[in-house]
């Protein structure tokens, strides 16, 4: 069965960082009962906000210092999802071309498969005479 959306009534106001670490842990734990992905856009329907109520969450002239909790409860929940990505792509074949494109995504950990784009890094290591006599 999935996971049914509620869209009516008030939408929740997550006045203290907890209430919304213990919604989101309960969006975790449906999914996982109902044996789906947590998506980002999923947590959010679940938790009736829109993306700039997160922002807002976790914007300091918003909510002053608890808007550090906030950007910590939404890290913890991004990491979440991409270790529950991560291991399903090295645990499920027919799973991994889909892991590693949802773990592309940002809010899933914005992982890149592509070299860095300048390669001709150099690092150049000075050493002077007399720590030089050390390496003898």
């Amino acid at each position: 069965m999935p996971i049914k959306y509620e869209t009516r009534g008030k939408r929740p106001e997550y006045n203290e960082p907890k209430i919304l670490r213990r919604k989101i842990d309960e969006y975790f734990e449906l999914c996982e009962k109902e044996r789906v992905f947590a998506d980002y856009a999923g947590m959010r329907l679940f938790l009736k906000l829109y993306k700039k109520d997160i922002d807002n969450l976790c914007d300091p002239a918003v909510n002053g210092d608890k808007a550090y909790e906030y950007q910590d409860i939404f890290e913890y929940a991004k990491d979440r999802r991409e270790s529950l990505l991560a291991r399903r792509m090295v645990t499920d074949p027919k799973m991994a071309a889909g892991c590693k494109a949802a773990l592309a995504m940002p809010e899933n950990g914005g992982y890149s498969d592509k070299a860095a784009e300048n390669q001709d890094r150099k690092i150049n290591v000075s050493v002077s005479k007399e720590d030089a006599e050390l390496f003898k």
